[in-house]
């Protein structure tokens, strides 16, 4: 049986197509095959997630829910470069390595609410098409979303972050929301465009915070910050 085209994929190819169930194209929405293909690669999804693997580099699929799952060390987040058509949740999800998202297409929403990650957690030149939420997540390593474009809001309230948060040229459609997070690095947000609010009241940062070439449609707030280096929104 012929394995899928994608490389470093060793599923098994559907039918006379070169691709696996998890990187073959949708159809149109109003073709016959849509719901058959939409509920395969559901299943097959499902069926990943519960074993705690989460490599879908370069996959199309559907929603995502890895919601209160442990995924074992060994095992890093993959989902660079894959097309997502509805929503991503990884609420209260723990991850001891890595959640990597470069170049991923989300067309809904993003939720990490909760989540413990023990490693980064990286977006550079993602796209979501609705908010972005990582209210209350714990991460060890790096938050980048270095160009990414995110349709509204950008949470991170509450959140605890060890070393930097970095959304250079990136492009947040509501509030980037940092009120009261423990970020141990630098902040960094030179070029990016904010559409509301950038929210740090409360936040503790080690680092800097450079904003220079950003353009916020709303208000810079800090009252109540502590930062460990300089702050620079000009």
């Amino acid at each position: 049986m012929a394995t899928c085209r994608y490389n470093g994929c060793a599923e098994a190819a559907c039918g006379d197509a070169a691709w696996c169930i998890l990187h073959l194209d949708f159809p149109k929405e109003d073709d016959p095959e849509f719901t058959r293909i939409r509920d395969e690669k559901q299943l097959k999804t499902k069926q990943k997630i519960k074993v705690g693997d989460l490599n879908f580099e370069g996959s199309n699929i559907y929603d995502v829910d890895a919601s209160n799952v442990s995924v074992p060390a060994k095992n890093n987040a993959i989902f660079k470069n894959a097309t997502i058509k509805g929503r991503v949740k990884f609420e209260r999800t723990k991850i001891e390595k890595s959640a990597l998202f470069e170049g991923a297409k989300i067309e809904k929403t993003a939720t990490f609410a909760g989540a413990e990650i023990g490693g980064d957690v990286r977006f550079e030149e993602a796209e979501i098409g609705g908010g972005a939420t990582f209210a209350g997540v714990e991460i060890g390593g790096e938050a980048w979303f270095k160009r990414a474009k995110i349709g509204r809001h950008a949470t991170f309230a509450g959140a605890q972050i060890g070393g930097d948060v970095r959304f250079e040229e990136a492009e947040i459609g509501g509030d980037a929301w940092f009120g009261g997070t423990e970020i141990g690095g630098n902040v960094r947000f030179e070029g990016a465009e904010i559409g509301e609010d950038a929210w740090f009241r409360d936040a503790q940062i080690g680092g800097d915070v450079r904003f220079q070439g950003a353009k916020i449609g709303g208000d810079a707030v800090f009252e109540g910050a502590e930062i460990g280096g300089t702050l620079n929104i000009i």
